[in-house]
């Protein structure tokens, strides 16, 4: 029995993240002081990468109120910023 691919295979990631893996980007805006004072009130004095990325998952999950009836398309709508701005959103951009 052959198997066939259908798409490039994903490559695992090891080791920690690069600069480039945590640059700010066009939705990735974590410059943003609404975003910075965020994640200083959500983190705290958490030290652990793992420990701080749950902190801010939970938030995102329990503070942002998901909506799939409210769609913005608009790219704008789309950064962190302004998802923690409107305090609901949907998956995507969540």
């Amino acid at each position: 029995m052959s198997s066939t691919s259908i798409g490039p295979q994903a490559i695992p990631i090891t080791g920690p993240p690069t600069e480039a893996d945590l640059a700010a980007g066009e939705t990735f805006d974590y410059e943003d002081p609404a975003v910075q004072a965020w994640v200083h009130e959500v983190v705290g004095t958490a030290d652990e990468p793992a420990e701080r990325a749950r902190a801010l998952f939970a938030d995102v999950r329990d503070r942002i109120c998901y909506d799939p009836y409210r769609l913005d398309l608009r790219r704008e709508a789309f950064t962190a910023s302004a998802v923690l701005a409107s305090g609901t959103s949907w998956c995507v951009p969540k």
